[in-house]
Parts: C-alpha cells; structure tokens; sequence
C-alpha cells in the first residue's frame, strides 16, 4: 500500500499572517500520484514557497525549489507523479505563505494619486530609516512617506484597490483612541497592498471587502494632538523573495504629477494633489467604466 507522510510548517513572518486563510494539503490519487493543493479563503492573492525535505518513488520536478501562487478558492499547484508504480511513496515537506503575489518580473508602472482631495497642496517626507523595512515594521512609525497638508480634508484611494483591512478607532496602552493607528489596507491587481495610516477615528466611509477607486473619499483626515498639521502615511508593501525566504518589503511610490507625468518625491518635496481621470481610470474593467465614468 502507498504510504504519504506530510509535514507542513508555516513561516510567519508578520502579524498578519497568523490568521492566514490559506491552507496547503496534498490530495493522493489511486494510482500513487500526488497533487499539491491550495485552498484560499481570502479574495486575494498568496505566494507559497514549497521546499521538499525528503521524499520517494516521486517525480518532484514540478515542485522542487519553486514557488506558487495561491489564489482565491481552491486550485492544484504542482503534480507530483509517482515512479514505480506498486511501490511505497513517501514525501516530507515544508512551507512558506505570505500575503501577496510575488512576480519576480514585476515592473512598478502604476503611479499613486496623492491620497487625498484634488487640489491642496502638500508636503511630502520620508522617514529616516536606512534598513530595508518589512511588513513587520509597518506598525513602528517609520515606513512609507508622510503627506502633510494645512487644512482638514478627506483622505482618498490613491490606487484602484479591493479593502483588505481597516483598523479604526482602537484604543492604546492609555486607554485612549489613536487615531495615528487607524489604517486602511488596499490589495492592489498587480499583487501589491498599500496601507494609508492616520484618520479620524469612526469616520471611514467604507468596509472590508469594498473595491475603491482612486480619488475615492475613505474617511476624513486628523490633526494629532504632537503635530501642527495634519498628515497621511502612506506604506506600499511588494512581495519579494531574500534567500530561501518571502517577504513583504515596503517600497517607494510615484506620484501623479500631472495627467501625462508622475514622479518619485525627494523628502521636503512639495506638490498640488491633482487627480486626472486618465489615472483614475487606468485600472478600471470595461464594466466599472460605465459605471464609473457619468459621475466624473
């Protein structure tokens, strides 16, 4: 009789993966072929890493040392065909599965609208950090640029993005409501997410599972009790792999410019927030379109 023994350790790499939806099975046919299985419960992507740690009597080919995708539902990953039919398989293996979709071709070519209402000027900072800064960081206050602007306003989509998580109006160590931890994730069709930090707490117009559309109203910004003005964080987070490992580092953005340029800001630059509806289009299937387009 064929035997399989599977072992399978996750590598958790930030907070967010320790609730991950996505669980990684093999399925054993009656002929002794084995088939890698994902099943995803969340409506985005994930990237698997599969490393065999010892098996027998399979053709591994289609598995060794590669990486896969798992996206939403249940789908096959990788088939495994056994080599000597009648004799006895066995294969140990384990994993990695992070948020995201690595692309080791991606090319950055979708510019970010500056993430909030058309026409305010703003400053932009980056944060002093000279490590590469993970998703494990993203929460510590010194990822991504800060948007600074002079007069209230509402904080937008700056890309078209499906809503992976909001945290809204959590208390801190003091018992007190941060409105500089409320934050709103976005999973972006190339794979990527990005996360706009700081907003008015109880004011997001919005809920998980919501597809935006850049320039959207999400909730109104907040003036924090240390700071004269107030600001946006802006954290885009790329799935990549370092090593054996899959990580999700944070990297800078371009912003749109002008309806035809767009560039990546030096820290103190500033700039007028413009929102041309060529790029808040660009995303857009032929469905949104006419939905989208008569109200713009």
């Amino acid at each position: 009789m064929n035997k399989i023994i599977c072992i399978v350790i996750f590598a958790l790499y930030s907070p967010c993966i320790v609730n991950a939806q996505v669980n990684l099975y093999v399925k054993e046919e009656r002929n002794g072929n084995k088939t890698f299985f994902s099943e995803n419960k969340d409506a985005y992507h994930y990237s698997v890493i599969i490393d065999l740690e010892d098996f027998e009597n399979l053709d591994t080919r289609d598995v060794s040392g590669r990486f896969f995708i798992a996206k939403p539902g249940k789908h096959p990953l990788a088939k495994m065909r056994v080599k000597n039919i009648g004799e006895n398989t066995s294969l140990k293996y384990t994993s990695q599965i992070i948020k995201g979709k690595y692309n080791p071709e991606f090319r950055d070519k979708i510019p970010f609208l500056i993430p909030i209402r058309e026409g305010l000027e703003v400053k932009i900072t980056k944060e002093i950090y000279n490590q590469d800064v993970t998703n494990e960081d993203v929460d510590k206050r010194n990822a991504g640029v800060l948007i600074h602007f002079s007069e209230p306003t509402f904080i937008c989509a700056p890309r078209k993005g499906l809503v992976t998580q909001i945290n809204d109006g959590n208390l801190n160590e003091s018992n007190e409501i941060d409105d500089e931890e409320n934050f709103i994730e976005l999973y972006h069709e190339d794979g990527t997410f990005s996360r706009l930090y700081v907003f008015k707490s109880k004011t997001s117009r919005i809920n998980v599972g919501d597809v935006v559309f850049p320039g959207m109203e999400l909730a109104e910004s907040a003036v924090l009790n240390q700071q004269a003005e107030s600001y946006v964080r802006l954290v885009r987070l790329i799935t990549v792999k370092e090593g054996y490992n899959l990580i999700q580092k944070n990297e800078d953005v371009a912003f749109v410019s002008s309806i035809n340029s767009s560039l990546k800001p030096e820290n103190g630059f500033k700039m007028i927030s413009v929102h041309p509806k060529k790029w808040i289009t660009f995303e857009m299937s032929k469905k949104e379109l006419k939905k989208v387009l008569p109200t713009l």
